[in-house]
């Protein structure tokens, strides 16, 4: 039986990706009022930490059960591939309609020279802004049955190779592939031999379906939860003092993962799982946590959408003068399609991601 905890969590990464990716955008555009917090503002890690996680779990979890799971993950790599290039498609089309925004999403490479744009982002050379994401996931689930196949054989060493790769990528931070945007250093901005291991150590904890235990744990004592959501606090607390200068800031470089990051990460998921099992299943079954869920259950879906809806908010709100009141009407017509298309997805009309 599917656990409602995980799709909520996954959930609530999807909305926090789609208020931070139209917040940052129009930020690059101008806008300098208040933006709605989110979990990425009060840490040191964002939704894409638990995107991966989570990802890897489910394929940890669902997939590793079948026999022939390597067919389905590789099926499943090509369904990520086409999701990317449709979210491409249609944010370059926004991007034609809205030029005034194509340098700030670095599609303006591809809008110049639009076969050599189109080649280089298929071959994964570069990408405009919020494409990036699938890129790695794609990436990542076609190394899967080789780290499989590692893991049913002995899983220390799995783990171990995956550290030791991760490990590599923070002392010799070049260690990337070539790619990412071409207004940045044609690097891959979400290095794939850091990122790998949020992935991977996702796939092992949901082959031994961890959240069931974590579940379990948290359930026995309220004392056990309240303790995680104070950790959680204390470390937004302290992240916050650090930028206003009161103490020490802590390297949380996104590119590379910086451990800080990995640690965070796994703090914000017991978080929310925290919250899920304090919550209880009576307010776990309320429609806006069944909206939230359902969200959940279609993130590729729900992502690949988002893309050019923030291309196209972003042109709206530069076009229309800007301003708190666009802002919040840009972030309210994002997550409307983004529900509306989870319940497309979960009426039969999209895999869930």
């Amino acid at each position: 039986m599917r656990d409602i905890k995980l799709d909520l969590i996954r959930g609530v990464a999807m909305i926090t990706i789609a208020i931070n990716h139209f917040g940052s955008m129009i930020q690059e555009l101008g806008y300098d009022s208040p933006k709605i917090p989110t979990l990425t503002t009060v840490g040191y890690s964002s939704a894409a930490e638990i995107f991966f996680v989570l990802s890897g779990y489910m394929i940890g979890l669902v997939y590793l059960k079948k026999d022939d799971y390597a067919r389905r993950i590789r099926y499943r790599s090509w369904e990520l591939y086409k999701h990317n290039l449709a979210a491409f498609i249609a944010a370059m089309l926004v991007a034609c309609l809205f030029p005034a925004i194509s340098e700030v999403v670095s599609a303006q490479f591809t809008l110049d020279r639009p076969l050599v744009g189109s080649l280089t982002f298929l071959a994964f050379f570069q990408h405009p802004d919020l494409l990036g994401v699938l890129q790695l996931y794609v990436v990542l689930m076609l190394v899967t049955p080789s780290f499989v196949w590692l893991l049913r054989r002995s899983p220390a060493l799995a783990v171990a190779t995956s550290v030791a790769v991760y490990g590599a990528a923070q002392l010799v931070p070049v260690l990337n592939l070539p790619g990412g945007s071409p207004e940045g250093d044609w690097q891959w901005n979400f290095n794939p031999f850091a990122w790998q291991l949020l992935f991977f150590l996702g796939i092992v904890a949901g082959k031994t379906s961890l959240h069931v235990r974590l579940s379990n744990w948290l359930s026995a004592s309220p004392v056990r939860a309240s303790l995680v959501i104070t950790a959680f606090v204390g470390a937004a607390l302290y992240h916050r003092l650090a930028l206003w200068g009161y103490v020490p800031g802590l390297p949380a470089d996104k590119e590379t993962l910086s451990p800080i990051r990995v640690v965070h990460s796994a703090l914000a998921i017991m978080f929310l799982f925290s919250i899920a099992v304090l919550l209880g299943d009576e307010l776990m079954n309320t429609r806006a946590s069944r909206v939230v869920s359902a969200i959940g259950q279609s993130t590729l879906l729900c992502y690949t959408l988002s893309i050019p809806l923030t291309y196209a908010m972003a042109g709206i709100w530069l076009a229309w003068g800007g301003g708190v009141l666009v802002y919040l009407t840009g972030v309210a017509t994002i997550l409307v399609c983004i529900t509306a298309a989870a319940h497309w997805g979960k009426i039969g009309f999209a895999r869930a991601a």
